[in-house]
């Protein structure tokens, strides 16, 4: 199994089973020198764990874990283990880099670690081969004295009165808990050297030195502080006060730093699944990668031209967690005030965690849907689940007060997840918006009822909305080519569901114009715009050919997010939705996802294809409203020519 993949289980076991009392750990006297390099010598005692004894030397589980490969076990009372002197000088010694070796081997050769090794030599984030050479930190013992590290401050400078103890809860981030005490960020880790080695876990003690001139809330005693959801609640108004007035206050921040994570070296690779994305708009295809990075690359360099610099660095990931665990070590990385990417689920995951704790914003370009979307606050996602594409439709359809609404189904758990879906805010934004009517919907499980079922819905004085929630290629085709000889009788519109694009090149285009065919989806390129036009001839003059889906969505990613860091610095989520930026195939809105979650674009666009212009049109844009005149296009039962 994977090295790092075994540590990390490692470590996520072990902050999983610090309790909320966890025993003092007593610092060893006892040192030993093993191949010239020095260790304490620590006694597992009972009660202790990976994370208590980490904090008490005030060095990085991980360090300890290198050291002691029983670690991956557990560790119990009597265990010994060694724990790196950090303050031991090294020598530097070049090392060729030979076949088949990894940097944890050669890490283990000389006795180092390859965070060391990363910092010395910067370009093996993108990874090593035979024949590069190396610089390796080698270590000679000149005292069995420890020195303390510099970035440990000494206690008795700072005040004893007004010590408030934080316990750290599920969620809570640094910048939320500096926010809460009105403090400096640099403060808390002055407070608490260990938070530079030991990331923010779940139940560790912060020591908060605040002054009531500074922060009278919580300054009081540690029962306050255990309450501190409430205090949050109850000043929640005065929060968003602030919020509203700094978003009419620009910066302009002169220096912008971003790092973009994609896999170019992998142009010909397509994600996973990609077949059963819920958002078949953008599907990834050879170069996908690279026409988003070229597209960025237009963005950075429209940025600049108004005067604002851009320093962008870009990085070779793949789905390798460990050269991942490597790369957040970068010190570019962790001081970007944006980061774009990674594009796989199981690293994005990982990196967005990562820059939580370093409050830098993430930004998922392409996926869908991802868990680090519901639990990091940081993330920013462009794509919108399928669900949030069907609730925003519903909420469309639902601001008129006379039509027939019908769903047809074939009872699969599938169709029945996503008609609840659409009823429930369906009829709710209906209740809303009309609420002496009741709203026109019926449903019908097509197996059983059949066309005849399905004709006696249809209302001859209405124009009847038929939504088919059905992913099932021969279903939708089959239904379609029925409803369509039934346009000679009823006016009829139908909802193109967007997972319908699998198939789409099996559908009669007719049939789409005749059922006055209404489409909803995230994103959308209007070629008859003068700046999508501009943008075109730009791509093809740098880059030789044509822009695709993916190189308008890199453009639109950079142009609005480094924008909004230009005129709001990198802590922008209040303001998110206050840029003026020209997007070219998105119309962004985002909206907070739960309590601790990040954000999701919402912004949908309604497209219908028009029997009269026999076109794509577009008629309406929805964010927390309708950007256009609400419009239903006039609608008449279908002639057959006469010959």
């Amino acid at each position: 199994m994977n090295y790092y993949c075994i540590y990390l289980f490692a470590i996520i076991f072990s902050i999983l089973t610090i309790n909320s009392y966890t025993q003092e750990v007593k610092k060893s006297s006892e040192i030993e020198v093993v191949q010239g390099k020095k260790y304490y010598i620590h006694t597992v005692q009972k009660g202790e764990t990976l994370y208590s004894i980490a904090k008490a030397y005030e060095v990085s589980m991980d360090a300890i874990a290198y050291e002691n490969p029983d670690v991956f076990q557990g560790i119990k009372p009597e265990q010994k283990l060694k724990i790196p002197i950090l303050a031991t000088p090294f020598e530097k010694k070049e090392h060729e880099v030979q076949k088949g070796e990894t940097l944890y081997g050669i890490a283990k050769k000389y006795n180092t670690t390859i965070e060391e090794i990363v910092q010395l030599n910067p370009d093996v984030i993108k990874g090593i081969k035979p024949g590069q050479l190396l610089m390796i930190p080698v270590r000679t013992v000149a005292s069995a004295d420890y020195q303390q590290p510099k970035n440990v401050v000494e206690q008795k400078n700072i005040p004893s009165a007004n010590v408030t103890k934080h316990i750290v809860k599920k969620g809570e981030t640094i910048y939320g808990i500096c926010k809460l005490y009105n403090i400096e960020q640099e403060k808390l880790y002055e407070w608490n050297p260990s938070l530079k080695q030991v990331n923010l876990q779940v139940g560790q003690e912060l020591l908060i030195y605040a002054t009531p001139k500074s922060n009278e809330l919580n300054t009081k005693t540690t029962k306050e502080t255990e309450n501190i959801d409430t205090n949050i609640k109850q000043n929640s108004t005065t929060i968003k006060a602030i919020e509203a007035i700094d978003c009419q206050k620009a910066i302009q921040t002169k220096t912008i730093k971003v790092a973009i994570l994609l896999p170019l070296q992998n142009d010909f690779a397509i994600l996973e699944e990609e077949e059963s994305s819920t958002d078949p708009n953008i599907k990834l295809s050879p170069k996908s990668y690279l026409e988003f990075y070229e597209g960025f690359l237009l963005a950075i360099d429209s940025i600049r031209k108004s005067g604002t610099n851009i320093e962008l660095w870009q990085y070779e990931i793949k789905r390798d967690s460990s050269k991942v665990i490597q790369l957040l070590n970068d010190k570019n990385l962790q001081n970007a005030d944006l980061i774009i990417g990674p594009f796989h689920e199981n690293i994005f995951e990982m990196v967005a965690s990562w820059a939580e704790s370093k409050q830098i914003p993430v930004i998922n370009p392409v996926m869908p849907s991802n868990k680090a979307l519901y639990n990091c606050s940081n993330v920013i996602q462009l794509n919108t689940t399928l669900n949030s594409q069907i609730e925003q439709f519903a909420r469309y359809m639902a601001s008129f007060d006379s039509l027939n609404m019908i769903i047809v189904h074939t009872n699969s758990n599938e169709d029945i997840q996503i008609l609840t879906i659409y009823k429930k805010h369906y009829i709710e934004s209906y209740t809303d918006n009309f609420k002496s009517k009741l709203p026109s919907l019926k449903e019908i499980n097509y197996h059983q009822s059949g066309q005849e079922g399905l004709e006696k819905l249809l209302h001859r004085n209405k124009i009847n909305i038929v939504f088919i929630p059905s992913q099932s290629q021969v279903f939708v085709i089959n239904l379609m080519t029925k409803l369509n000889e039934l346009t000679k009788s009823y006016r009829i519109i139908l909802c193109y569901m967007p997972t319908w694009k699998k198939f789409e090149n099996n559908i009669e285009l007719e049939h789409l114009f005749n059922l006055n065919t209404h489409a909803f989806q995230p994103f959308y390129i209007d070629y008859n715009r003068p700046e999508v036009n501009n943008f075109v001839r730009f791509y093809r003059f740098y880059f030789k050919t044509d822009p695709s889906r993916l190189s308008f969505l890199g453009f639109d990613a950079g142009i609005y997010f480094l924008s909004m860091i230009k005129n709001y610095g990198k802590s922008f989520y209040s303001c998110i939705n206050h840029c003026d930026a020209k997007t070219l195939s998105s119309n962004f809105y985002f909206e907070k996802v739960g309590k601790n979650g990040g954000y999701e674009n919402k912004g949908l666009f309604i497209l219908r294809y028009d029997n009269v212009e026999n076109n794509l049109l577009l008629s309406n844009i929805v964010h927390d409203k309708f950007i256009q005149p609400l419009f239903m296009p006039s609608i008449e039962v279908r002639k057959l020519p006469k010959y």
